[in-house]
């Protein structure tokens, strides 16, 4: 899959200034290409591998216990429960990078 840079500033719910300016930084470290006005990820593993060197981690960890039997049942809980209280989240960290994985290896572009 390719995007424009409209299309991930309005994904990401970040300005368009922002995302170019990351799109810059990421052609430079050669994660991402772009053919067309689009940008494709020709490596989504080196461009994961890139994140989880850089992430700087939560500032602030919040602790709590979820009930469930998988991994995913325990992200999709915790994510479920803070929606409903209308608090904006992301999941990061291992958590984050393996559902993201999940979703690109599913796209049947790759």
């Amino acid at each position: 899959r390719r995007w424009t840079q409209r299309e991930l500033a309005q994904a990401t719910d970040l300005s368009e200034g922002h995302v170019s300016r990351t799109v810059l930084r990421l052609e430079e470290a050669d994660l991402v290409t772009k053919v067309g006005g689009h940008i494709a990820v020709p490596d989504p593993g080196l461009l994961l591998k890139a994140w989880e060197q850089d992430y700087q981690g939560p500032h602030e960890a919040v602790r709590a216990h979820v009930g469930a039997t998988t991994n995913e049942a325990v992200l999709d809980a915790a994510l479920a429960a803070l929606q409903e209280a209308g608090i904006r989240c992301a999941a990061t960290g291992l958590a984050g990078a393996w559902r993201l994985l999940r979703v690109i290896a599913s796209c049947p572009c790759w």
